[in-house]
């Protein structure tokens, strides 16, 4: 019998149980070789059926060691490739991230009733081994891409946007010298400012309208850098507000969320 479990800590169990055959005991009764006539005849049975079983047993023997390495051989295939995949990107990940022609991707929105349902699902987190793929690199380049699309420009994006359920988002720097588009993996707000302000919003994946929305003007965010390093960092402004807008993608929350108003077109 093989047994074969997963688990969430992606670890695989594998239990091989090979059961014996047990020689089958003589109905026969007791015999004595060497009196002739009857007795001779059951012995005789006996010591042919015990070479019959002998000559089964050791084509059964060979026959399990011959399925055992079978087994063992698909096993440590299933192994090998599930450990492959363990903690990177899974295999309907990896086509959308290579999906479609040139380096824009499509973005969710919510007028169409499926993306709809993917922005409202929570991302999980980006592990360290992603970092390592060409998946990520791919991810990166074309996010990168698309919220800098001179037809479709914005200034901050998130992974659930463009498919991929992972909490992942690229952000404008307007704080920074030259203002630069940075990558943050697992962001999380630990704290916000009691101090707030009214913003208009509009959002790639509600295209065309805006809202406006009351948000924290200074937060501490913590997340892990491209190399995978924790950090912690205080950002203030509309940059603030840009991280607060994207982390909110990370937990299917659409800014329209977080406001009486319906929105309004752009101007």
């Amino acid at each position: 019998v093989l047994n074969i479990s997963l688990n969430v800590q992606e670890s695989i169990c594998i239990e091989l149980m090979i059961h014996n055959h047990e020689v089958p005991s003589s109905s026969l009764g007791p015999a004595t070789e060497g009196n002739g006539g009857l007795n001779d005849l059951r012995f005789f049975v006996i010591r042919k059926n015990r070479a019959n079983y002998r000559k089964k047993s050791l084509f059964t023997e060979t026959a399990a060691i011959m399925e055992k390495k079978t087994i063992l051989a698909a096993c440590a295939a299933a192994t090998l490739a599930f450990a492959g995949c363990s903690g990177g990107f899974s295999a309907a990940e990896e086509e959308t991230i290579h999906a479609g022609k040139g380096e824009i991707m499509r973005i969710l929105t919510v007028g169409n009733p499926a993306d709809s349902l993917v922005l409202r699902q929570k991302a999980a987190p980006v592990t360290g081994r992603m970092l390592r793929t060409d998946d990520y690199a791919v991810l990166r380049r074309r996010m990168l891409a698309t919220v800098q699309d001179p037809q479709n420009s914005g200034v901050g994006i998130a992974a659930p946007q463009v498919g991929i359920l992972r909490r992942m988002i690229a952000v404008q720097r307007f704080d920074k010298p030259g203002e630069p588009f940075e990558f943050y993996l697992n962001p999380e707000i630990v704290e916000s400012s009691a101090e707030t302000a009214p913003g208009r919003e509009g959002c790639l994946s509600i295209p065309g309208l805006a809202g406006t929305v009351v948000r924290a003007q200074r937060i501490v965010l913590r997340y892990r850098d491209e190399r995978f390093a924790e950090k912690t960092e205080t950002i203030d402004g509309f940059t603030a507000v840009i991280f607060q807008h994207e982390t909110d993608h990370l937990d299917g929350i659409l800014y329209t969320d977080r406001t009486d108003e319906a929105p309004t077109p752009e101007e």
